[in-house]
């Protein structure tokens, strides 16, 4: 085998590793509601991380048989090893708002947030399309129901 075989082959492993699927897009499912949980951390730079917990679903979301405050990708569900939160950055965080009304807050901003906030806390079914951000989070790079 010559030199520049050896150099083809190593170079079709590197790009197909690891390092270049945690750079990919993949469709996500999630069912909101149960036992999952939003937190907000604020920056002083004007950025905000939003993160959404959930519990793995024992099994695809094909079948649309999630469980509340769970999610799964269409064809399995996800791993142990992958992570189990998503996470959203937000610029300009300084308008966000909360507002509080009898013990119930409701927070004010843009639509991506509020939309996220939403199906977060309701039994509803939301598609996503998340990237592995390799920090133990899945970055939501786009979102709908």
């Amino acid at each position: 085998m010559g030199i520049r075989h050896i150099l083809a082959l190593a170079c079709s492993i590197l790009m197909t590793g690891s390092g270049a699927m945690a750079a990919e897009d993949w469709p996500m499912v999630c069912r909101g509601g149960g036992n999952m949980f939003v937190t907000a951390t604020m920056f002083e730079n004007n950025t905000a991380v939003v993160e959404v917990g959930f519990t793995r679903a024992p099994m695809g979301a094909g079948a649309r048989q999630l469980l509340p405050g769970t999610c799964a990708w269409p064809d399995r569900p996800i791993r142990a090893d992958e992570p189990a939160k998503l996470q959203l950055a937000l610029l300009g965080a300084a308008r966000l708002e909360v507002r509080c009304s009898r013990g119930n807050c409701d927070l004010v901003t843009n639509s991506q947030l509020d939309e996220l906030f939403g199906v977060a806390s309701v039994d509803t079914f939301f598609h996503l399309t998340v990237r592995n951000n390799g920090r133990g989070a899945f970055k939501v790079m786009r979102m709908g129901r």
